[in-house]
């Protein structure tokens, strides 16, 4: 299951997006459902959502989009993407 971007963008701890954004991570955690956050973009929110329960992510925090050839390069040249990644 996918979180759209824009209810990561606007997330705010407490507000409505961020209790959104918490139900669909319960929600595919119970039904045994791969969860992916996309537009992750800052620190405070990929440290929210990991704290949700999120298993994977996508955004410009890790990488502006690139094509497949270009991924193993990109990560190996920058480490610490690979610890954000790993702890994610």
């Amino acid at each position: 299951m996918k979180i759209d971007q824009s209810f990561v963008s606007q997330m705010q701890e407490g507000n409505r997006n961020y209790q959104v954004v918490s139900t669909i991570i319960t929600l595919s955690n119970q039904l045994g459902l791969s969860v992916v956050a996309e537009g992750i973009e800052t620190p405070q929110q990929l440290q929210w959502l990991k704290q949700l329960g999120c298993e994977f992510g996508q955004g410009y925090l890790f990488s502006k989009p690139l094509a497949a050839k270009e991924i193993e390069a990109h990560f190996l040249q920058n480490k610490s993407l690979l610890q954000i990644v790993q702890c994610f």
